[in-house]
């Protein structure tokens, strides 16, 4: 465990006397309700990727990198994982799902947030950071009534994977960024999952949300709502989009916007140069 509520995986490989394609995978699969709850397609899922590697019919690279837009496979911004998966089936029958590799939309080096998985029926919100180039979603295509914990019996969808990675197939393909190290040359792979609390009204005083304003916020796209009377408590753990390293925020707009009756506050990193004006907007969902 890296800190409460995270796991953090660190992968590392060197080759020894000869080049190597090394591209090492965490392939866990997560229902967040529970093994036993059933199909995750009523996860919302939100995925930092605006491309993704095309595939042909025997579900290989082809070597393209095509846009999400418009397409079943677009999830910047937060969907139900089965909100468009009758489309993709009208377009990939024999997949049964998704199976797909995203290119992550990658502004910086360095461990930060790639997805977020809600399940608001148990009220778990699990977040992935990597510092891997690409992400595959998949979503339990091939589970047939297996046999797992407890004696339990998982059916078809009833789990998703995010598997943070380098490129598939990329030794074929040489516009994809290499996976082939040399003696000496040492490969790096950190990912963290991290759980997130998610309160209710009844349960608590925290609320955390996707936000649209009317400016421009550095390129973040959620942060943290609270009830101003709980500003005095925030750390790195509560927030959606934080830098890691960044333990401490700063109130930077008092929001007019309610929710279920209570002011918000706005909360961003003491590093951020962003200024809010006071006519601001703030759009949550």
């Amino acid at each position: 465990m890296y800190e409460e509520n995270e796991l953090s995986v660190h992968m590392i490989a060197t080759p020894v006397d000869k080049p190597t394609p090394i591209n090492l995978v965490q392939h866990i699969c997560w229902n967040l309700g529970g093994h036993e709850s059933g199909s995750v397609l009523h996860h919302k899922l939100q995925i930092s990727a605006s491309r993704m590697t095309q595939v042909d019919d025997r579900s290989l690279p082809t070597g393209k990198i095509v846009p999400v837009h418009g397409t079943p496979f677009d999830f910047r911004s937060p969907a139900e994982v089965g909100s468009r998966i009758s489309k993709l089936l009208v377009q990939q029958p024999d997949v049964g799902g998704y199976d797909v590799n995203y290119v992550l939309d990658r502004k910086f080096e360095g461990t930060y947030k790639m997805a977020e998985v809600e399940d608001r029926r148990s009220g778990r919100v699990l977040e992935i950071c990597s510092d891997a180039p690409a992400m595959r979603l998949e979503t339990g295509n091939l589970l047939d009534h297996v046999r797992g914990k407890g004696g339990h019996y998982y059916e078809k969808h009833s789990a998703l994977c995010l598997a943070t990675q380098g490129f598939p197939d990329a030794v074929n393909h040489p516009n994809f960024p290499s996976q082939v190290y040399s003696p000496g040359q040492t490969y790096h792979h950190d990912l963290l999952y991290r759980e997130l609390p998610r309160c209710t009204k009844e349960q608590g005083d925290l609320w955390r949300y996707p936000f649209t304003s009317s400016v421009e916020l550095e390129g973040i796209s959620s942060a943290l709502l609270i009830p101003p009377r709980s500003a005095s408590f925030c750390h790195l753990q509560h927030f959606s989009l934080m830098p890691k390293g960044v333990s401490k925020a700063h109130v930077l707009f008092c929001s007019p916007t309610t929710l279920d009756g209570v002011s918000l506050v706005l909360l961003v990193p003491f590093s951020s140069s962003a200024v809010i004006p006071e006519d601001a907007e703030i759009n949550h969902h």
